[in-house]
């Protein structure tokens, strides 16, 4: 497999576990990450989950970040920069704590539900 395809399917990997990640941490804070909202909680949730989607998956390009709240690239670059400016604000750290237990929970629970991933062929 060449070095190109081998990337391709990794990040269809990486953008089908995001998927998952994002819809049980909206389920299970009862928040919606890609409806369009400048309220200040929400925004900052969505900061969070764009930090840790780039870190934990590293070989989505932000454009596929952003796809999954329904933003852009530059949305998601300017989410990834207010992270850094907002993360030692005690607010701040209460939302990222919440979205921390919920991504601890994801990995953690015995019953979890999510949708089939399909894992292609030759990776």
């Amino acid at each position: 497999v060449s070095q190109s395809r081998y990337q391709d399917k990794m990040r269809t990997l990486e953008l089908n576990f995001s998927k998952q990640l994002i819809a049980h941490i909206e389920r299970d804070l009862s928040i919606n990450l890609k409806k369009q909202s400048r309220v200040p909680e929400i925004t900052y949730y969505r900061f969070i989950c764009f930090t840790v989607i780039k870190k934990k998956y590293p070989a989505l390009r932000l454009s596929e970040i952003g796809s999954l709240f329904n933003k852009t690239h530059s949305t998601v670059v300017h989410g990834l920069k207010m992270y850094e400016k907002l993360k030692n604000y005690s607010d701040f750290k209460v939302i990222e704590a919440k979205i921390n237990e919920s991504i601890v929970s994801y990995y953690t629970s015995p019953l979890k539900i999510c949708n089939p991933i399909t894992y292609p062929s030759n990776v």
